[in-house]
């Protein structure tokens, strides 16, 4: 799974219980931890999401050699930043403690900065648990765990050539989507764009790995699929069952890959969005609906009564909810839309401004 969702960029709150949870069962925690402290994973930050959040990556070794051969490290002004780069540069991998004593701060500022560096893609940790610490609102010494080091020191030796980078984004982007186009390779900001892979994928095709056609509606021409991968999405297709996923989940194309489609009755200032805590409804890989972070905007985008119907059965059984309030519907107050009526008529209830769905 590490391989398959390598140098995707989530983030930070999402990762176990939400993108990983729905690929490997039971507890990912200590399995992650114990990839990172082998050296089998590693962790980078990829940019803030306020102040407890942040998008995070993640690569094998291999991988993030060819993610890094063209970045250089982004510059660092901050006095304390730099003495803990420096401190890191000099010793190697520390601990925190030594890391608060290099910064000549208290532990709370030391840990700030720390996370400055952490967020700009600088620096590391052999294991996840100061991150999850940091997510849960923890600071200052209570996000002690794992050794500290600089990204770019967890290379293993020179970078591979261009060639040899083109190559393992071709076949990551195989493993990881089943069927490639120019439209995936947009939305991950490829170095070099389609230009840079349409070769490597043509090498693919002559030697039996990949298949080039038109195997999906919606994506541009020149696609290719890894044997097999077609007949799966053929398979897949015929597959009905709800399932929620989350908005910023990989798997989600939309906001990403593909356009979010015009909600229904719903003004043209509502649109739904890629952000942590926000949820799609799929029906056998058709989009039904969106519920905005907290589940207290919820848009549609289809107008059937069986619609309707599978949206209220799929936030009826929706974890984490004993019952669920909405604020808005389709873009308006939830009192006032259009489709309240016929929501009522399915057992929700009306609550002052609110309406209300409670669990079976």
């Amino acid at each position: 799974v590490v391989h398959q969702l390598e140098g995707v960029a989530v983030p930070a709150s999402a990762r176990e219980a939400e993108i990983l949870a729905a690929r490997v069962p039971g507890a990912v925690g200590p399995t992650l931890d114990a990839l990172g402290a082998s050296g089998a994973m590693v962790w980078v930050g990829a940019g803030s999401l306020g102040r407890t959040d942040g998008w995070v990556r993640l690569f094998t070794p291999e991988g993030l050699e060819a993610a890094l051969a063209d970045t250089p490290p982004p510059a660092v002004e901050d006095d304390v930043g730099a003495a803990l780069l420096g401190h890191l540069a000099q010793r190697g991998a520390c601990f925190l403690a030594e890391l608060v004593r290099a910064s000549g701060r208290d532990a709370e500022t030391a840990t700030a900065a720390l996370f400055d560096l952490v967020w700009k893609g600088l620096v590391t940790n052999d294991t996840l648990a100061p991150l999850r610490a940091w997510v849960g609102g923890q600071r200052g010494a209570r996000l002690a765990g794992g050794r500290w080091s600089l990204v770019h020191d967890r290379l293993l030796g020179p970078p591979p050539n261009a060639t040899a980078r083109a190559v393992h984004h071709a076949t990551t982007l195989l493993q990881r989507w089943g069927v490639v186009s120019r439209d995936h390779i947009r939305h991950e900001a490829v170095a070099g764009g389609w230009a840079s892979l349409a070769p490597v994928f043509g090498q693919l095709e002559d030697t039996g790995r990949a298949r080039r056609g038109w195997f999906v509606d919606g994506l541009g021409s020149g696609q290719f699929a890894l044997p097999g991968a077609v007949d799966r999405l053929r398979q897949a297709r015929e597959t009905r069952g709800l399932r929620w996923l989350s908005a910023v989940d990989p798997a989600c194309l939309w906001g990403g890959v593909l356009a979010w489609p015009d909600p229904v009755d719903a003004p043209e200032t509502a649109r739904p969005s890629r952000v942590p805590d926000a949820r799609v409804l799929l029906d056998g890989g058709r989009l039904l609906a969106w519920l905005g972070a907290g589940g207290k905007h919820l848009l549609r985008f289809d107008d059937e009564d069986a619609t309707l119907d599978a949206i209220t059965d799929g936030l009826r059984s929706r974890l984490g909810y004993r019952s669920l309030a909405l604020d808005k519907l389709d873009g308006v107050a939830a009192l006032e839309a259009p489709a309240t009526e016929r929501l009522v008529a399915r057992g929700w209830q009306r609550d002052l401004r609110r309406l209300l769905l409670s669990r079976l």
